[in-house]
């Protein structure tokens, strides 16, 4: 492995509390760091052959997913992830993808709550933007709200919204609406994550969830992120602008007119 499972648990959680660190990085904010050493190593257009002598001090920053001149046990040090500084980069304008590590868990409905079943298991997206083709296009790229609220969707239970694990219970087959809409999805990530999280639970239904952008481009990105993470039969994307309310009535009607009682 890279460095040892205990050196990096510490620098996770004190990532400047050692001595040794060069002094030019005295006084710069551990955001500035993090996203300095993240363009440095991580970017897809500053890659660096790895130093293996780099401070323990800066691994953390780099955790959980690397670049690819690294080994394959090494692969994951530059993932944006819980426990990570790495999600300071977001959004990553000039970035052709990002890669998201999530952590899913099972869980069971007992006596009216909802329990963990199982042990974590840990996923990792990759997400198409189009930071490097239309710089500074604000429905290309992810940004943190975005990252956020996927995180939320991975793992309801600890977000403090299980009303998305009841919707998914609630979703039998594939007959009925869909449990979902996303407005404005931009690179798709929620839904993603959304569609990963019901398949965690056991539920493969097609067009659950319904992805929307008033971007054709975006609407292109979405249909690629959802199917290479393996989703793209459960989302279902279309080209709608959520400010205009005959749109907003036509996705009305063509989802939901046969299950919503005037």
């Amino acid at each position: 492995s890279c460095f040892a499972e205990d050196e990096i648990s510490m620098d996770l959680l004190e990532p400047f509390s050692r001595d040794g660190f060069p002094p030019e990085n005295i006084g710069k904010t551990r955001g500035t760091l993090a996203i300095e050493h993240w363009n440095e190593r991580c970017s897809y257009f500053e890659k660096k052959q790895y130093n293996y002598d780099v401070p323990g001090e800066f691994r953390a920053f780099l955790h959980p997913l690397a670049p690819a001149t690294l080994s394959s046990s090494c692969s994951q040090y530059c993932a944006i992830a819980p426990g990570s500084y790495n999600h300071l980069v977001l959004p990553a304008l000039r970035e052709p993808r990002v890669n998201i590590s999530l952590e899913f868990r099972k869980f069971a409905f007992e006596n009216g709550n909802w329990i963990m079943e199982g042990e974590r298991s840990n996923g990792m997206l990759d997400i198409e933007q189009e930071g490097s083709l239309r710089m500074y296009d604000v429905s290309g790229v992810l940004w943190p709200a975005g990252y956020l609220l996927g995180l939320c969707l991975a793992n309801p239970i600890k977000c403090g919204v299980p009303e998305v694990l009841d919707a998914i219970r609630s979703k039998s087959d594939n007959s009925g609406a869909p449990i979902a809409i996303e407005l404005g999805s931009g690179v798709g990530f929620p839904s993603v994550a959304l569609a990963k999280t019901m398949k965690h639970q056991g539920y493969f239904h097609s067009h659950a969830i319904v992805a929307t952008d008033s971007s054709k481009a975006s609407c292109a990105l979405i249909i690629q992120n959802s199917y290479q993470n393996g989703v793209g039969n459960m989302i279902n994307v279309t080209e709608l602008n959520h400010m205009e309310y005959s749109s907003l009535s036509n996705l009305r009607e063509h989802f939901f007119g046969n299950f919503i009682d005037e």
